[in-house]
């Protein structure tokens, strides 16, 4: 049995050829038509009411079915059980709103039996993670597949799972609907059909199992099952253990493997969307064992919006798309033109259709009146992202930092040693880059013995690291690597941002470097940044101290960067006194004050709280003025674990007392978000922002220019996988 038209071809004419040399002679393949089909069904149930009503049930219908009538059930049977589109064309029913319908497929219905098809023909498993919008249609077409091969297979076994007791039978009560609508002659007769739990074959040692996620143990565990279906994953109550530790166990990738995993997102931390961040990015180059198969809302455009809907709701002739409608058009036709499956049904000059965006946008103003803006976009994803959004409101507007992603710096990768940098921080020889110069960076200090105080030049020497590889959210070890964005350059001036920790490895210590034109009105801009939770906090100063170094080389003399470091939730003063140690002068260290003064500065001069100290209130002024400088591009950020880390994941809580606070998801991290909010707050806390909304920076609204490229990973077919295409 197979999706594929050619593969199914093959094995047809294999048994038409192998016909010829049997008793009954020689079968040739006769495909029929829906009417020709439904003229046959008709009389062979005319035939069994009048058997029934004559004999009741104890008469056998085969003893009085003709040569003719038998010949068409034989050929009818085979094709079927050759041909998985014969059979759902013209066999296959389902419940379509409460009305029964023989399966028509919708188009990401279609692009499925594709996929499958595609996996066929290269003698691969079929192995999927789908990620989608909801009423894609998807458990029903998989639903199906398990009927028929249920249905015509030998010694399958096969099973369906769902979050609950409820969801599973539903999802069963699909199979059953298909087998029972089949015509009997047909329909293969179950030994044992329990409901909501098992459907066995004896006479073909196949059987059909039924799992709920909250109640088992472990899905298929202690068997081997090579037909399944799990839907609505992103809610299983443990998905590592029931589905990770449990079933890929049991499943062993072989053609004739059928396991498909199908949910919407449930937010970006758990066990789907781990699974989904690997098969999306490792899946095209070997690297993951499931396909990663995306259908964003639009694709179901029956249902989105309704001919109800339209007919209600016509698209006003004076309508003037939003910002935001205008923006999801475009990056719908790039999405549809990238993807060489959804290009095959829609045509290489799709765009989507008025109606269409009309109704995304009076769904979107609706959502918005109601505040579930967030949980919206959740349900009509655009792509991956939008659909593993967190479950709760973003702090970020993540259209406004995807901007800065695609226009971000690219960096070079180094190691810091020399002064007082333990030799246990030194890289690995096998990350060291040759091929590329080193340099050396000294900062003219002092130091303090028997004495007193001392002049001392500490050196420090950049090591160039081998160029790590991006793909896509996974990105690589940044433990103790300096990002360098930006070099120095005249006419800049500078601050150092710091946020330390422990050391302990549970959190890390980030160190920041914010630009800053002396003269003009353009974006400041992350220059450097530098990362690790193995450094212990006493002895970060080293790493600051050679980035002041560094950066105050192209500043006027006796000019340094402005240094802050926080000092309530990490141990900032352990570095902070230690710089001071070295003969680094305390009028470059940030001081601290309250801002709401008549003369803030002349408030931070008189300050003696150096560093930065955070409260509720300093947070709170922090994290909002960063926020508004990075979606008005105000602040270019470069950091790529910044940008796909941590301000994807940074949401808004409520406290125990019920006050809003920004803060990281569980399991998620915010020491960059910290580090380089200092770095741009400290150079920044009193100016006024009026000259730079006067100016049109980087990512302010533009039309977007459609990419026709082709990228390999979701929904990606074998050949260009192998790149073969």
């Amino acid at each position: 049995m197979s999706f594929s038209k050619r593969l199914a071809t093959e094995q047809l004419q294999k048994l038409s050829e192998a016909s010829a040399q049997s008793e009954s002679g020689l079968w040739i393949p006769q495909h029929h038509s829906l009417s020709e089909i439904e003229s046959f069904n008709s009389h062979y149930d005319a035939m069994c009411d009048r058997l029934r009503r004559q004999y009741g049930d104890q008469e056998s219908i085969e003893d009085h079915l003709g040569q003719d009538e038998l010949q068409w059930i034989a050929n009818e049977y085979t094709i079927c059980a050759c041909d998985e589109r014969y059979w759902m064309e013209n066999y296959a029913y389902i419940n379509d709103d409460g009305v029964l319908k023989r399966f028509s497929p919708r188009h990401s219905q279609s692009m499925m039996i594709d996929m499958w098809a595609e996996r066929e023909e290269n003698g691969s498993a079929i192995e999927q993670q789908v990620l989608k919008a909801r009423q894609q249609g998807i458990s029903t077409v998989v639903e199906l597949a398990i009927a028929k091969k249920v249905n015509f297979g030998i010694g399958v076994k096969a099973a369906i799972a769902s979050y609950d007791q409820d969801a599973c039978e539903r999802m069963g009560g699909m199979t059953e609907l298909a087998f029972n609508e089949m015509p009997s002659w047909m329909r293969a007769n179950p030994t044992s059909d329990r409901a909501a739990s098992l459907k066995a074959f004896a006479a073909t040692n196949t059987r059909l199992t039924l799992y709920s996620g909250k109640k088992a143990a472990g899905i298929a565990r202690g068997d081997t099952p090579s037909v399944l279906h799990i839907s609505e994953v992103s809610i299983f109550p443990d998905a590592s253990n029931v589905i990770e530790k449990s079933l890929f166990q049991a499943v062993h990738p072989s053609p004739n493997t059928f396991m498909i995993l199908e949910s919407t997102g449930n937010g970006n931390t758990d066990w789907w969307a781990r699974t989904w961040y690997s098969s999306r990015d490792y899946w095209a180059s070997g690297g993951a064992r499931l396909q990663p198969v995306f259908f964003p809302w639009f694709i179901a455009i029956d249902i989105f919006p309704t001919p109800s809907w339209r007919k209600d709701h016509p698209v006003p002739a004076d309508w003037d798309p939003l910002p935001e409608t205008r923006r999801m058009m475009s990056k719908a036709a790039e999405y549809m033109h990238q993807t060489p499956l959804m290009r095959k049904y829609a045509g290489d000059n799709w765009r989507m259709e008025n109606f269409q965006a009309y109704y995304w946008e009076q769904m979107l103003l609706e959502a918005r009146r109601k505040g579930e803006e967030n949980s919206w976009y959740q349900e009509m994803p655009m792509d991956d992202n939008e659909a593993l959004r967190p479950k709760k409101d973003l702090v970020f507007n993540l259209q406004e930092t995807g901007k800065q992603e695609e226009t971000r710096s690219d960096y070079t990768v180094w190691s810091i040693i020399g002064e007082q940098v333990q030799e246990r921080y030194y890289p690995d020889e096998s990350e060291i880059d040759y091929d590329a110069e080193r340099f050396q960076v000294s900062f003219d200090g002092t130091i303090t013995d028997l004495r007193g105080k001392v002049g001392k030049t500490f050196w420090w020497e950049f090591i160039p690291l081998k160029q790590p590889e991006e793909k896509g959210i996974d990105l690589f070890d940044a433990e103790r690597k300096l990002l360098i964005f930006k070099w120095p350059e005249a006419g800049y001036i500078y601050s150092i941002g710091m946020d330390n920790s422990g050391g302990t490895g549970k959190d890390g210590s980030y160190i920041s470097v914010n630009g800053k034109a002396k003269y003009g009105n353009e974006p400041d801009f992350q220059a450097a940044a530098f990362w690790t939770n193995k450094v212990d906090p006493s002895l970060m100063h080293p790493y600051v101290m050679a980035l002041v170094s560094l950066y105050s080389s192209e500043m006027a003399p006796g000019e340094f960067p402005l240094v802050g470091i926080e000092q309530v939730y990490g141990l900032g003063d352990t570095p902070q006194i230690q710089m001071l140690s070295m003969g680094f002068n305390k009028r470059h260290l940030y001081h601290f004050s309250r801002l709401d003064g008549k003369n803030p500065e002349a408030d931070k001069k008189k300050s003696h709280r150096l560093g930065w100290y955070t409260t509720e209130w300093s947070r709170n002024f922090m994290l909002s003025t960063y926020k508004t400088a990075v979606e008005n591009h105000w602040r270019k950020v470069n950091d790529p674990f910044l940008l796909k880390h941590e301000i994807p994941a940074f949401q808004i809580d409520k406290t125990e007392g019920g006050k809003t606070r920004w803060d990281h998801q569980d399991g998620k991290r915010d020491d960059r978000i910290f580090g380089d909010g200092i770095s741009f707050i400290i150079l920044n806390d009193t100016e006024s922002f009026s000259r730079r909304v006067m100016n049109k920076f980087e990512g302010d609204e533009e039309e977007l220019v459609v990419d026709y490229g082709y990228p390999v990973g979701i929904n990606s077919t074998y050949e260009e996988m192998t790149g073969a295409a």
